[in-house]
């Protein structure tokens, strides 16, 4: 069944290739979600070098999940990590690009159980 309603926010996944082992890995962020209309004027402002990654992540990017230090404890949400993720190349460009899967309705698979 489908409910009508307005969907504000949507989970993608990011995957995140360790660039010394080659190895995937996959968190996921939740951006908010924008109406068609809306979301085509934004991704004109972006290719016109209006909207910076810094600033796309600041107004957009509600929250990171699934993301583990070296000992494997959760790492929460906060602009210490949304800086780190911004910092590198393998990082910041897959972060970036789940806005534009999130725009497009590509909502994070489901986990198995």
């Amino acid at each position: 069944m489908i409910v009508k309603s307005d969907i504000t926010t949507i989970k993608v996944d990011v995957t995140i290739v360790d660039p010394e082992t080659g190895e995937p890995s996959t968190c996921q962020a939740r951006w908010k979600l924008y109406p068609v209309d809306d979301s085509q004027a934004k991704i004109k402002e972006i290719n016109a070098g209006n909207v910076s990654d810094e600033q796309l992540v600041e107004d957009d990017l509600v929250e990171l999940l699934g993301i583990t230090d070296g000992k494997g404890k959760a790492v929460e949400d906060d602009a210490e990590l949304r800086e780190w993720f911004l910092k590198w190349p393998h990082t910041r460009g897959p972060l970036i690009h789940s806005w534009f899967s999130a725009q497009a309705g590509h909502a994070a698979a489901a986990q198995k159980n």
